[in-house]
C-alpha cells in the first residue's frame, strides 16, 4: 500500500465510509449469485464439493 497515497486520502477525508461497501455489495447478493460463486469455486479448484472447505 502507497502510504503517502492512504495518509493524503485521510487528510482529505476521501477514504470510502467504513462499512459503506458492504452494505451496497449487500443490496446486489442473492441465492443466485451465491450459487453462481460456488459452482464458480468447483470449476476452478476442479472438486464436485466445497464442503469442508476454508477459504482466506
Amino acid at each position: 500500500m502507497n502510504t503517502d497515497r492512504h495518509t493524503d486520502g485521510i487528510a482529505e477525508q476521501t477514504r470510502f465510509a467504513f462499512g459503506a461497501n458492504w452494505r451496497s455489495f449487500l443490496q446486489t447478493l442473492d441465492d443466485q449469485r451465491i450459487e453462481n460463486a460456488e459452482a464458480s469455486l468447483r470449476r476452478l479448484l476442479a472438486v464436485d464439493d466445497l464442503a469442508g472447505s476454508s477459504f482466506l
